[in-house]
């Protein structure tokens, strides 16, 4: 991440991991559970307008350009999060998160002899709230 000023931070991630590469070790920036068969790009945007008010974003576009353990064909796809978090205090804290992947997969059920993709939304909303009433006592919420 890029100190752009005082209140707002950006990354941005290129990928590009061929099929052939392979490292048993390595732990990269990635979408797949491999570090292979990959190209991507993230973009990741932090806001903190007030002290108590802060707001992460990202995007991230990927592709594989073979096919893997899930789609039979080159695949793509996209994901974004946005997460605001709002403490006005100590006693109190709020957290509000979205997140949107759509990712090409094997349609599941595929009554054709030849499998073909089909995008698999997802969407994830969760709310908490957090309130400590004093040092022994904290009362958190969670809606997902």
């Amino acid at each position: 991440m890029t100190q752009i000023s005082d209140q707002v931070s950006a990354g941005l991630v290129y990928r590009n991991y061929p099929k052939s590469y392979q490292s048993p070790y390595a732990n990269p920036f990635r979408e797949n559970s491999t570090a292979s068969n990959e190209k991507g790009v993230y973009f990741a945007l932090s806001i903190k307008p007030t002290s108590s008010l802060t707001i992460n974003t990202y995007f991230d576009n990927f592709q594989f350009p073979w096919l893997t353990y899930n789609a039979d064909f080159a695949a793509k796809g996209y994901e974004y999060l946005m997460n605001i978090t709002w403490q006005p205090s100590f006693y109190f804290f709020m957290n509000l998160r979205f997140k949107y992947s759509n990712k090409e997969r094997n349609k599941i059920e595929n009554l054709s002899p030849i499998d073909y993709l089909a995008n698999q939304e997802n969407t994830n909303i969760r709310c908490q709230l957090n309130y400590r009433a004093s040092r022994q006592i904290s009362l958190d919420t969670a809606l997902k």
